[in-house]
């Protein structure tokens, strides 16, 4: 890790202090319920008769609803940042970071109504949405440390030539994150790009795009002008693919599942009418990890950690452990505790709000998709603890 750095510390919930200002943080939250929001374009509030419903996964209670961008305000929204792309790439870079150092700033202050939505909204417990958060707030600071070290250009070799290797923004960037990291992952995409000098639109998960809301509103108030980050959430049949092939579009940051990754890189690389480069493409698809367990491993503490691993979150993140790859002299013991770990999580299930190592998944199609997956493993294998 760079030198200086320092991650950024998760609240203790222990501590009554914090239970309190959570607590006061869902209250206030709670009177917000219900409310429409709109698209920002251009630093305008632009509302559409098309609406997306934000439901909470643990109560399928509507949280919200959230406008839903055409095609028409897409293409809006890109002509707007390709208009202040030209003068934000102009922005010296102390005062982009300026611009980074005012929102960790409020990211501070609003602290806890963002990790209560991130609650509220994708199902997490209040450990994993400040986690989260601070994963946000580390992209940041590592951001801020690395750009200027950027922005004096690249170390080249002694040469009698005159050489030199400058960074220079390149233009619009789009930003689709997921559902399951919400904040972190747009926010570090988003603002990624923005400190380099690029400009944004950011088109989030339909399952959570009133955090994505919440977080583009302290962008503004942090002094980004209008137009360097836009909020489009929208349908992706309906926008999707216009967003990525847009000739203005520049790059495209993904995170997601394979099969929509790869459908965004092969439609970046056809070169639409009216285009002038090639496009960039960063996709972040899904993964299958494994935890290798060998004989002279402390089986219980492995078992704890593969638990932890595979099922904090309901599993729901592309770093959970997917497969333990176990020693055959220590399989059937490991089996036993890891079965044990598995039958007390059980035990502590509920709602996100409720703050319990077990909540829901984030909506009908994902509990459909892994309870087909609960049906193959009672074909394919011995299920030892659940299987309903």
């Amino acid at each position: 890790m760079a030198k200086g750095f320092k991650n950024a510390s998760e609240l203790d919930f222990t501590i009554l202090s914090n239970k309190e200002a959570m607590l006061q943080a869902f209250a206030q939250i709670d009177a917000e319920k219900g409310q429409e929001y709109p698209l920002i374009i251009g630093g305008r509030r632009v509302m559409t008769d098309e609406k997306i419903t934000s439901i909470a996964p643990a109560t399928k209670e509507v949280l919200g609803k959230v406008s839903s961008c055409s095609k028409e305000l897409a293409d809006e929204a890109i002509r707007s940042a390709h208009e202040a792309f030209k003068t934000w790439s102009k922005v010296p870079v102390e005062e982009r970071i300026c611009c980074v150092r005012r929102l960790v700033e409020l990211m501070h202050r609003e602290r806890y109504i963002l990790d209560a939505w991130s609650v509220e909204e994708s199902g997490k417990n209040w450990g994993e949405a400040d986690g989260e958060l601070c994963e946000a707030l580390d992209f940041f600071n590592s951001y801020i440390m690395h750009t200027r070290e950027l922005d004096k250009g690249l170390e080249l070799v002694d040469s009698e030539e005159a050489t030199k290797c400058v960074y220079t923004p390149i233009g619009v960037g789009v930003a689709i994150p997921p559902w399951n990291f919400p904040l972190s992952l747009l926010a570090g995409m988003a603002i990624a790009a923005v400190i380099t000098g690029n400009t944004v639109v950011c088109k989030p998960s339909s399952d959570t795009p009133i955090v994505a809301y919440k977080f583009v509103e302290l962008c503004e108030r942090a002094g980004f002008p209008a137009g360097v980050i836009s909020f489009i959430p929208g349908s992706g049949s309906v926008i999707g693919d216009f967003i990525v092939q847009h000739p203005l579009t520049r790059f495209v940051n993904f995170t997601g599942s394979k099969v929509v990754g790869l459908r965004i890189n092969k439609m970046a690389a056809e070169v639409s009418k009216g285009q002038r480069w090639i496009k960039r493409v960063v996709a972040e698809m899904g993964g299958k990890n494994a935890i290798i367990v060998d004989s002279s491993a402390d089986l219980k503490k492995a078992a704890a950690g593969i638990a932890n691993s595979a099922f904090s979150f309901q599993g729901q993140k592309c770093s959970a452990c997917s497969r333990a790859i176990v020693m055959s002299d220590v399989y059937d013991e490991f089996v036993n505790e890891i079965a044990a770990c598995a039958e007390e999580l059980k035990k502590e299930q509920g709602s996100g709000r409720d703050n319990l190592p077990m909540g829901p998944v984030i909506n009908k199609a994902a509990f459909e998709s892994i309870t087909g997956y609960i049906e193959i493993a009672g074909k394919e294998g011995n299920i030892v603890s659940g299987g309903k």
